[in-house]
């Protein structure tokens, strides 16, 4: 029995030792494979990064409406705080940039070593990121960071925003009055009498400018009893004409008619009685005014006329302004068919400013400005 166990005794040796073979075989092998997935997905983790793609991802995510706000403080200091406060206009950019930011490779701008995107949001461009390619490369990858950011909002400014008025009139920022700090033009001639200024005392209009707003603008004209005033682009021949109530309108619109009647018939020599259409036409002319003068100094003249009789045949009163201190400028055109001494019958189309006045006489008139 005792040589039977000793026999025995080497087998259990030689069964441990191919054991233990294998387990260093099975170690060194978990070694290497471990050691070759960690490779792998160290190569895996910097092709990722090397990925543009990937990149400007993360950029994205990160980048918050906040961040750009904070971005454009150019901006934002542009703006008169006595108009919009930088809180107000804050919240206006982070309305706008309330929706999704999105990118696009700009590739006119993009070379080996540098990326560049344009950022949108709200389907305009908002400003563009620049990646360059950072630190030390790893399994010959090279990592994309960021270089340089920057944002141009200036698509929301208005730009200077002005309206010329009255100087009687107010405008209002929103709820602010504008104070003559706003005034960039003091002494605008109304388009309609322009040409008339250095003979007449005329009224003038003023311009206010705010400078750049952010958002709509929100401009508004009161005139002098408080009513808001509409002012349209389109009425450069100025928001003012036909300023007259419906009464004064009338009445000027039928003193006018009946001037030109009789200044055309006292020019035409009508029935060769000058004297009676003289005396017809002066209770209508201001006294010691240039247009008084100048009628009586026609009178001589009319005798060799070539009229024998004008008709008026269309009339238009284009539109009346009240100048203020009873004043009042009336644009007229008038048709006139003149039979001639020969018999023939000739047509002309008049246009003219007359100038009208309220006295102790009534309505006369002061001037009158063919053109």
């Amino acid at each position: 029995m005792d040589n039977l166990t000793n026999s025995q005794t080497p087998a259990k040796g030689k069964v441990s030792g191919f054991w233990r073979f294998m387990l260093i075989y099975a170690a060194i092998f978990l070694g290497v494979a471990f050691l070759g997935f960690a490779l792998f997905w160290g190569y895996m983790d910097a092709y990722e990064d090397s990925r543009i793609t990937s990149t400007i991802e993360s950029y994205i995510e990160s980048l918050t409406p906040q961040y750009v706000c904070d971005r454009s403080g150019d901006l934002l200091d542009s703006i008169d705080p006595d108009l919009q406060s930088r809180d107000a206009c804050e919240a206006i950019i982070l309305d706008f940039l309330s929706g999704d930011i999105t990118y696009a490779r700009k590739i006119s701008e993009c070379t080996d070593s540098r990326m560049v995107y344009t950022l949108r949001s709200g389907g305009k461009a908002i400003g563009k990121v620049e990646f360059e390619p950072q630190g030390k490369k790893r399994f010959g990858f090279a990592q994309w960071t960021v270089s340089k950011d920057s944002f141009d909002l200036s698509f929301l400014v208005s730009g200077q925003t002005s309206v010329t008025v009255d100087s009687t009139m107010q405008v209002y920022f929103g709820d602010k009055l504008l104070d003559e700090g706003y005034i960039t033009e003091a002494k605008v001639p109304y388009a309609a009498v322009k040409d008339y200024y250095d003979e007449q005392d005329l009224p003038y209009k003023v311009t206010y400018s705010t400078g750049p707003i952010l958002g709509e603008t929100n401009l508004r004209v009161v005139d002098i009893s408080g009513k808001t005033v509409e002012i349209t682009k389109e009425s450069d021949l100025d928001p003012y004409l036909n300023n007259c109530t419906e009464a004064i309108h009338t009445e000027l619109d039928a003193f006018i008619r009946d001037f030109v009647d009789r200044y055309t018939r006292y020019l035409a020599s009508r029935l060769d009685n000058r004297q009676a259409n003289y005396n017809a036409l002066t209770p209508l002319l201001l006294d010691g005014s240039d247009l008084k003068y100048r009628i009586s100094r026609a009178y001589d003249g009319l005798q060799y006329g070539q009229s024998k009789s004008d008709t008026i045949t269309g009339f238009t009163s284009n539109y009346i302004i009240d100048l203020g201190d009873n004043k009042y400028l009336c644009d007229v055109t008038y048709e006139v068919d003149s039979l001639g001494r020969d018999g023939k019958l000739h047509h002309s189309v008049n246009n003219a400013h007359i100038f009208l006045v309220r006295g102790s006489k009534g309505l006369q008139a002061e001037r009158l400005l063919s053109y």
